[in-house]
């Protein structure tokens, strides 16, 4: 399981705001990307597991766009063979089929594409729309999310397969009077595997935390908000006999402070602390294997913060930062 983490600290930003006129008859061009992807599940033997949403298995691709004017407005649609349906959470999803050895399946899955620009830093979902004013040539980056209509996951080891045939996610554009759907992305397959296992996991794989913008003073004073990395397991019910559980961690640039959860950063001086969310669980330990006990349901969200990792104030210099944290957990 990996948390990926990307932050940027910016001391001052400047903004330039220039307008172009629209072309007239301007038209635009997309090479739409396939997307496939692999899904592992732990499914609990005591058939109790968590649904799957939005956000918690995200498959991503990179469109190019070209137009000789302006967009405007930016209307996004999902399939037109899916079916459409509700994830657990109300979001619009699109059903996968099952068929042939699919029907036994107990979860029922679903699809929600999206898409951003690179001057749009939010996924606009399918039936959704956006202003794109002022792009003219910039990538488009799609997702599918996979989740699951029912809010069980009941099922026994095994692997199922999916694909569409058909574009899954399209774009309209204003410029040209939204009179051509164009393909965005297609789905050309989707595995998921299960494994059964004494402990179910609740997590979004690949998870990426993200601060838009820091100012070094609040990192200093340790004013930066805290973010989570939302993580929960299942072992049976409550009443069960507690199973052994064994986190630990990893991180592509090393550890500042082990002991008090400090990793390092691609940015000298700068460190980001990892601590548990739940207050119930020992302090998060780097170097060493953190121990629990389970039965139910437990709570192992990691909470980052950057903090400074020298005593002097003024080494702390401006930048993009990023690390990559490997957390590993173990169970019967």
């Amino acid at each position: 399981m990996m948390i990926k983490l990307k932050y940027g600290i910016a001391i001052a930003i400047n903004t330039l705001l220039i307008l172009f006129a629209q072309a007239a008859n301007a038209t635009c061009t997309v090479e739409p990307v396939h997307i496939s992807g692999v899904v592992t599940l732990h499914i609990s033997k005591y058939g109790t597991n968590y649904p799957m949403e939005r956000g918690d298995y995200k498959f991503t691709g990179e469109d190019d766009i070209s137009c000789n004017g302006m967009m405007g407005y930016v209307r996004v649609t999902g399939s037109k063979s899916l079916s459409k349906s509700v994830d657990i959470q109300g979001n619009t999803a699109w059903v996968l089929p099952n068929t042939g050895a699919q029907q036994q399946v107990t979860p029922q899955f679903a699809i929600e594409p999206s898409m951003r620009t690179g001057n749009w830093p939010g996924l606009v979902y399918a039936d959704g729309i956006f202003n794109g004013a002022g792009i003219i040539s910039v990538p488009i980056y799609s997702s599918i999310d996979l989740v699951t209509l029912n809010p069980s996951l009941n099922q026994e080891g095994g692997s199922i397969s999916y694909n569409v045939s058909d574009p899954v996610l399209y774009a309209a554009f204003q410029n040209e009077d939204f009179s051509t759907d164009h393909p965005i992305a297609y789905l050309d397959n989707v595995t998921v595997n299960y494994i059964e296992t004494s402990c179910g996991i609740k997590s979004k794989q690949g998870s990426v935390i993200n601060w838009p913008s820091l100012y070094k003073a609040d990192i200093i004073n340790g004013a930066v908000e805290s973010k989570p990395y939302s993580l929960s397991l299942i072992c049976g019910k409550e009443s069960d006999t507690p199973l052994p559980i064994d986190i630990s961690f990893s991180s592509t640039n090393g550890f500042s402070d082990a002991a008090n959860g400090i990793v390092r950063t691609n940015l000298a001086n700068l460190g980001l602390k990892l601590s548990w969310a739940n207050p119930a669980l020992p302090p998060l330990v780097l170097d060493q294997v953190n121990h629990s006990m389970l039965s139910g349901v437990g709570d192992y969200t990691v909470m980052a913060k950057p903090v400074k990792l020298s005593m002097l104030a003024d080494t702390l210099q401006a930048g993009q930062f990023d690390t990559t944290v490997t957390m590993n957990i173990e169970f019967q």
